[in-house]
């Protein structure tokens, strides 16, 4: 199972993260925290960095997506739960 918590800075994803993880322990219930999908979208991107990713447009970025869940879920499949964080932007 992928849980993915997603917001703007200051909006409390990591607290969700924290208490989840409480849980986790409290059920016995095996869990991988992943942070960042940066290196897999770089390659995916064929980019060098986070700066050139950055730099692409973000219909391309969201596009590569779903391969690099994808892909982290091949990696990740032995854990019972897996909890994935990113930050929004707001652009204005």
């Amino acid at each position: 199972m992928f849980v993915y918590i997603g917001g703007v800075p200051g909006v409390g994803k990591t607290t969700v993260v924290a208490e989840t993880e409480k849980l986790a322990w409290k059920y016995e219930i095996r869990m991988e925290k992943v942070i960042g999908g940066g290196p897999i979208l770089c390659e995916l991107a064929g980019v060098a960095n986070v700066a050139e990713l950055r730099a692409l447009p973000e219909s391309v970025r969201q596009a590569l997506r779903p391969e690099m869940n994808r892909r982290r879920y091949i990696f990740l499949d032995t854990f019972s739960f897996v909890v994935t964080v990113f930050q929004m932007s707001l652009k204005c």
